[in-house]
């Protein structure tokens, strides 16, 4: 699908590049970039909604169709950025950033679990 943000990993940060529609949904000029050393946990899902706190603004969601934007809960800020027809989803835990959790559509399950294993903390 046109426009889905992408996950990239360049050197030490984890970068989501926004799609143009993305951005004007979420309200948001730049992609998001984590410190790779920030995630506390990675995991792929094929449920990303259950990973969603909280009340957005800004943003925009719609019931089955897509979730974007900032989500705002009690604990802090979680970026979405979900199509849920695109298929399953990177779930990235932080610390110590403008969010607390990264939820991200990716293409395939293969693609969601390759990318968490990549960027689990190494014990």
């Amino acid at each position: 699908m046109d426009g889905v943000a992408q996950v990239l990993l360049d050197g030490d940060r984890v970068v989501v590049r926004l799609g143009a529609l993305e951005r004007l949904l979420a309200l948001r000029r730049r992609d998001v970039v984590v410190e790779a050393g920030s995630v506390v946990l990675a995991n792929a899902t094929r449920e990303p909604m259950v990973a969603a706190r909280g009340m957005w603004w800004p943003g925009y969601y719609l019931a089955g169709v897509l979730a974007v934007g900032t989500w705002h809960w009690g604990g802090g800020r979680d970026f979405l950025a979900l199509w849920p027809t695109v298929g399953p989803a990177l779930v990235l835990d932080l610390r110590d950033g403008e969010f607390a959790r990264v939820v991200v559509s990716c293409p395939g399950m293969g693609d969601a679990e390759t990318l968490a294993a990549l960027l689990r903390p190494r014990r």
